[in-house]
């Protein structure tokens, strides 16, 4: 979001396979009431066609993953690279070779990159923005040759031990950085454990659950503080009811939703701090969005975000932006 709050600035990558190429973009959208709506392009280059993993945006830098490399971009001054990295070997992991990214948060105060290794979701590398950056030049082009290639070490390795049973098959997010203080920022990592399985120590009524925590990592000093909800819920064994489990940002949750299909989102709630508070948000959705409105058959997905802190729901239909209060 803009600092004057009257603009969100969003960074979409698109790839085609067929003819192997892509475009990254950044564009603003005005949220102010004289102009809604209005969308401009603020950035556009050429990208080689890839499996993206990632894609995150902080201010002037947007980096965009694949499972080999990195791209980096300050879109403001049109310039950029593409790196690869290298694992300098972290006490508690086996392995010792190129990191494989799979997402990457920017941190909210200092030009550096938390990455997330997709094989080993506890070891967390991080790596200064480098300030040196050549200028892109190359446009709409998408050959990888125009990307200026390098192999950058990370300035720091950390292996973070989840409090997670090693037979428990579960998914590991990592949300970004969250403000507790001033002074205190901390790095959000989510753990969803699958619908049939359960935490033996809290299993008291044997009740089907999805089990969800909040690892929260205080990267100053490295100390970890987790808190867990538990939502026993037979209801999201049907599709009317549908858990949005992925946090782009801090009370911030996103899904791909099936216009027709779900009536009813469930959005997982914790305290701001460390109070251990935590509770479930039901959102029950506009008529739009929870019933089929279209007579051809062809059935819509929309990336659909929902604020927890402002109660504001951002769907991406075909016809705009809409943005519905709750």
């Amino acid at each position: 979001m803009s600092e004057d709050g009257r603009s969100i600035f969003l960074a979409s990558a698109i790839v085609n396979g067929d003819d192997e190429t892509g475009i990254l973009s950044i564009r603003e959208i005005r949220i102010a009431d004289e102009d809604f709506g209005k969308t401009m392009c603020r950035f556009e280059i050429g990208i080689p066609w890839f499996e993206m993993m990632s894609l995150a945006l902080q201010g002037s830098y947007v980096a965009l993953t694949t499972h080999e490399e990195c791209f980096l971009v300050n879109w403001r001054d049109n310039v950029g690279i593409c790196f690869s990295m290298r694992a300098s070997g972290v006490e508690g992991v086996e392995h010792d070779f190129r990191t494989e990214p799979y997402r990457c948060s920017f941190h909210p105060n200092d030009p550096v990159i938390f990455v997330f290794d997709d094989l080993c979701k506890s070891r967390i590398s991080i790596i200064d923005v480098p300030d040196d950056m050549p200028r892109l030049t190359h446009k709409m082009s998408s050959l990888q040759e125009h990307w200026t290639p390098g192999n950058i070490q990370a300035r720091e390795e950390r292996a973070i031990m989840l409090p997670i049973p090693e037979n428990l098959d579960c998914k590991v997010f990592q949300s970004g950085f969250r403000a507790i203080s001033r002074s205190l920022i901390v790095l959000d990592l989510l753990v969803v454990a699958p619908e049939d399985q359960t935490f033996s120590f809290i299993d008291m009524f044997n009740l089907p659950r999805t089990i969800y925590t909040r690892h929260s990592v205080d990267t100053s000093c490295w100390t970890l503080q987790t808190e867990f909800t538990r939502f026993n819920t037979p209801a999201l064994k049907t599709p009317e009811f549908r858990l949005m489990n992925t946090q782009i940002r801090p009370g911030v949750f996103f899904i791909m939703l099936l216009v027709g299909q779900t009536r009813t989102l469930i959005v997982p709630k914790f305290s701001e701090g460390y109070r251990n508070l935590y509770s479930w948000a039901r959102i029950a959705l506009p008529r739009y969005l929870a019933e089929k409105t279209r007579t051809d058959g062809r059935e819509i997905m929309v990336p659909t975000c929902f604020d927890l802190r402002s109660g504001k729901l951002l769907a991406f239909l075909p016809d705009g932006l809409h943005v519905v209060q709750y």
